[in-house]
């Protein structure tokens, strides 16, 4: 026991040798961060995302840039500590490509104006999607895809960073894993996003008190598809970033800011085809809180 006094008396020398009041520490500030709004709170989202997809095939190369806007308009129509729920509508889509196939732009009109269902938890996961599968199917020009009920409920369910479920200090850091059902061509393949979230620093955005908020995050997707008249196994793999600024008090993410690069290959071992792709993604999604 005397041991012990004597070694805490040592602490509170040093500390008295370098100045530091021995018992005037402070806690590093935690920030409980949650999606909540109240009810009947509405809110705009705008999404740009521009595309460079590089692929090789037969020894070409071909490089396609595309570009597509998206504007949602929400409603917060419930609210309680659980989290939101949402009616949203598209109210903006365009999308444009240099890809010399796609002789015309896709046509939205059919989507505007359409509203839909969907629960938003406090952390961040989506559920309970209401009207996605009334929305128009619509043609991609330039590929053989179709923009449907998966590729619908999959751009929601990016939009939304997941947050901690316990509150979080500067430099603290949380993780979530989140799978997307992926459209590819007649197959519908599994893609897996592993996320790892620091909180930076408390600062202003837009006028608004934010924390900041950098991502890291891997990517895979893997399986057998038909493309072309070809049986293919594809195999993706990627990293990307993420910038977001999250509206602690208002309960709501203001800007986030993501850039990811994913490389791999679609091959039929049988038939000697490879098909090496680097798909290059910048997206910037900004939030206006009305």
């Amino acid at each position: 026991m005397e041991r012990a006094w004597v070694r805490i008396a040592g602490v509170g020398l040093a500390m008295a040798a370098i100045g530091i009041p021995a018992g005037r520490f402070e806690a590093a500030k935690q920030y409980t961060l949650a999606y909540k709004m109240n009810k009947a709170a509405t809110f705009a989202v705008q999404v740009a995302r521009k595309h460079r997809n590089h692929r090789n095939f037969m020894g070409n190369d071909l490089i396609t840039n595309s570009e597509g806007q998206r504007e949602y308009g929400f409603t917060v129509k419930s609210s309680n500590d659980d989290g939101l729920r949402l009616e949203l509508e598209c109210t903006k889509r365009e999308y444009k490509t240099d890809d010399t196939q796609a002789l015309m732009s896709p046509d939205f009109s059919e989507l505007i104006g359409r509203k839909v269902n969907v629960s938003l938890s406090s952390t961040g996961e989506l559920s309970d999607f209401k009207g996605f599968d009334d929305l128009p199917e619509i043609a991609i020009p330039g590929s053989d895809e179709r923009l449907g009920e998966q590729g619908y409920v999959n751009e929601v369910i990016a939009l939304f960073l997941r947050l901690p479920k316990t509150p979080v200090a500067p430099g603290g850091s949380w993780s979530d894993v989140v799978q997307y059902n992926e459209s590819v061509g007649d197959t519908t393949l599994p893609l897996t996003v592993n996320y790892t979230y620091t909180l930076m620093e408390e600062t202003r955005y837009d006028g608004h008190d934010c924390v900041k908020i950098k991502g890291e995050y891997t990517i895979n997707m893997s399986g057998s598809l038909a493309f072309g008249g070809l049986d293919l196994a594809l195999n993706l793999t990627g990293m990307g970033t993420d910038t977001i600024y999250f509206a602690w008090k208002k309960g709501m993410f203001l800007s986030a800011e993501t850039h990811a690069v994913l490389k791999g290959s679609a091959d039929n071992e049988d038939m000697g085809v490879a098909i090496p792709m680097n798909h290059d993604i910048k997206t910037i999604t900004s939030v206006r809180l009305d």
